[in-house]
This record gives C-alpha cells, structure tokens and sequence, in this order.
C-alpha cells in the first residue's frame, strides 16, 4: 500500500487526521532539501506510519494512548532529525533544545511544559548510538521503535543505500549497527511489537548478508554486490540491487530500483517493477508478475502464474496460490494463505492468519479480518467487511459483524 495513503488510514482510525496534515505541511518541507537520503522525507513518513502502526496495535492489545500522548508523539515523529542537515553528530542534542528553548514554532507553543520535556527527551533518546540505553517515557519507546524500522534486511539496506551505489563503507555501517554484535539497541517495547526471534534472525540475516558482500567485492573489486553467478542479467537490472545468495531463473525481467535481499528463489520469466522490495528466504515461482512499488516480505511462497499489481504489500510467511492476481494498493497480513485462482482486487486489506481457499473472487476495497476462513468460490462485494467462516459458494452481499 502507498505509504502516503496508509498514514491516512492509520491516523482516521486514532482521529488525528488534521494533526496529521497540519505536522506534514509545517515540518515536511524542512527536509526536501536534506542531502542525507537516511534522515529525508521519505525516513520520516516512515517513522510516522510505524509510529502509527505501534500505537494502534497498543490500543489493540489493551493500552490505547490518549489523544495528547499521539499528539506528542505524532511530533516527534516529525522533528526527531530537523537539526540533522545542521550537524548529524549532535542533532538529538539540538532537537531536544529546540523543545525545550522555542516558541517561535506555534504547534510547540501550544504545549505544555510537560509535554515540551516529553517530546524534547523523545528526540534525545531516540538515537541508536546513544548510551547507557534509557527511556524515559513511552513516548520515547514509540519513536525509538518506529526510527528502528522493521527488522527486515532488505527493507534496512534500501533505507541506507537508496539509489546509491552500495559501497564498502556502507555494508560496514550495517553489519556496525545491525550485526549479531552491533551497537543497535531496542527498546522493549519493539521487542514485544516485533518478537525477539525475528529481531534474532534479522541479526544473522545482517551478518550472511555482510560475509556474501565482502566475499563478492573482493571477487569483483567493484563496490557493488552481484546477483548469484549463474544469473547473467548485466542488461535487465538497471540500478536495482539483487544481493548474494538467490537463485534467479532465466529471462527474467527486473526495472529500476528493485532490492532483493539474501536467500530467495525465482523462478523463469519473472516481471518485477520498480522499486519493488523482495526480503529473504522467499520462493517466487515462474511467470509471475509483481508491479511497482509492492513490497514482499520474508518467507512467503508464490507459485507460478501470480499476478501482483503495484504497491501491493504481502506480509511473513504468506503463500499465494498458483493463478492468483492481487490488485493495486492490496495488504496481505501475516501466515496467511491465499490458493489457486484467487482474485483479490484493488485497495482490500486481508489480515493475518487469513485462509482463502480456491476460486474465491473479492471485489475492491474489501476488508478480511485475521483468522477469517474464506470457503471454495466464494464471492465478496465492494466494500464490505468479513470476518469469521465463510462458507464455499456463497456470496457475500453485506459485512459480517461477527464470526460465523
């Protein structure tokens, strides 16, 4: 899903839509000139959605935030790396005064003082490198976990490298920061968002990824890693960035600015788009199709003959079936399976644990809920929302409120 279009969902359902805007339109701008590609606006959208995300599965799970808690962290989100271009080194010094000495900035005029120390030691805490580690209130942990971003490799190594050329220096600074032995601390309440053993196994994902580099750029000289020898695709990758390890068929056919991460199996006369992010250890099929900007996660299977239209986002460990078509602005959650001949149009979200069986056909802008069991041929109408078991061949005319 677009990232842009994601925010707004995500702060209609916490009711900070006019925040929201108000923070992008004042602060945004301040980073379009941030030669710093990490710390720019897209690092900080970014940061906003994974905010956003956390606070809704916090509320989720029993501990909503109230509105002036959002509030100050929506702020942070947006100002944790304002002074960056000024002086990278001391930025979260520099943030931290700015909440603490302005009132120049009307949106911080309008805080309490309280809640100007909140916000100001946010931005102090937030920083990786900083230590002995602390935070001092969950405002802080929020903004920490969100600027720490999935633990997921590819999505770490585009973050850093971008349309950069991937050079010594920066396989160095991953493995540094991200490595089993890196600097990088997390706050708890990551750990309990994320899970300690994929926070585990994106550590050791860090350090094969590091050994593949360093022993492909000592092979090449060059300062950019290779896609697997067998693959001869010198003319089809145009800047993307395919890492060591992955088995990728013949014919293929990748655009511009792809990244594929380590230890994932494609197959022949495969199509992915532009800025199409493929994480680790997935097993795509032949003919399969992926637009632009989706991002595939880690460890899902996609059998041969899948369509998969642009910014579409599939989650860990999914399976989609052979003959599926996923439409446009699509999220598929977690452990989620999707067999042969689905349809799935464009802009539904189809949560976690979901199992959709055969020749099911959803129309646009459907919502499946986690754990829902969707039977053989059924067909879901535009706009509806399902949850529960539903049974093979029936078609679904209004949302179902609770589980069959």
């Amino acid at each position: 899903m677009n990232i842009n279009k994601h925010i707004n969902i995500c702060a209609a359902k916490l009711g900070v839509e006019k925040d929201i805007k108000k923070m992008s339109n004042v602060y945004l701008p301040m980073y379009e000139n941030m030669k710093d590609p990490v710390h720019g606006v897209e690092h900080i959208k970014h940061v906003v959605s994974d905010a956003l995300d956390i606070m809704l599965w916090l509320s989720d799970n029993g501990s909503p935030l109230g509105y002036d808690d959002i509030h100050m962290v929506l702020l942070a989100c947006f100002c944790h790396d304002l002074f960056t271009l000024q002086d990278r080194e001391n930025h979260h010094i520099l943030g931290q005064k700015y909440f603490s000495d302005t009132q120049s900035d009307p949106l911080v005029a309008k805080l309490r003082t309280f809640d100007m120390i909140t916000v100001g030691t946010a931005i102090y805490e937030h920083r990786a490198s900083n230590q002995p580690y602390r935070f001092s209130s969950l405002v802080s942990e929020i903004l920490a976990s969100a600027d720490r971003g999935a633990p997921v490799l590819a999505n770490i190594v585009k973050r850093i490298v971008g349309d950069r050329k991937l050079t010594i220096h920066m396989v160095n600074h991953i493995s540094e920061k991200y490595g089993t032995s890196g600097y990088v601390q997390y706050p708890n309440l990551y750990i309990e968002y994320y899970g300690r053993n994929k926070i585990d196994l994106f550590h050791k994902d860090v350090d094969s990824w590091v050994a593949a580099c360093h022993k492909d750029m000592e092979k090449q000289d060059a300062g950019i890693c290779s896609s697997s020898p067998d693959c001869k695709m010198e003319d089809t990758l145009r800047d993307s960035v395919v890492y060591d390890n992955n088995s990728i068929g013949s014919h293929p056919r990748i655009d511009a600015d792809v990244c594929i991460g380590i230890c994932n199996f494609v197959g022949d006369y495969v199509d992915i788009g532009n800025r199409v992010l493929l994480g680790n250890h997935n097993i795509i099929g032949g003919n399969v199709q992926i637009g632009a900007d989706a991002s595939i996660m880690s460890y899902i299977i996609i059998r041969d003959d899948v369509v998969i239209s642009s910014s579409v986002e599939i989650g860990h460990k999914s399976e989609l079936g052979s003959e599926a078509v996923v439409g446009t602005d699509t999220n598929i959650g977690n452990n989620t399976r999707v067999s042969d001949r689905v349809v799935i149009r464009d802009s539904c979200c189809v949560g976690n644990n979901v199992i959709i069986m055969p020749d099911v056909y959803v129309h646009d802008n459907v919502t499946i809920k986690n754990n829902a069991v969707i039977g053989k041929g059924v067909r879901i109408l535009e706009g509806l929302t399902v949850c529960g078991v539903i049974l093979p061949y029936t078609v679904i005319t209004k949302s179902t409120t609770t589980d069959s």
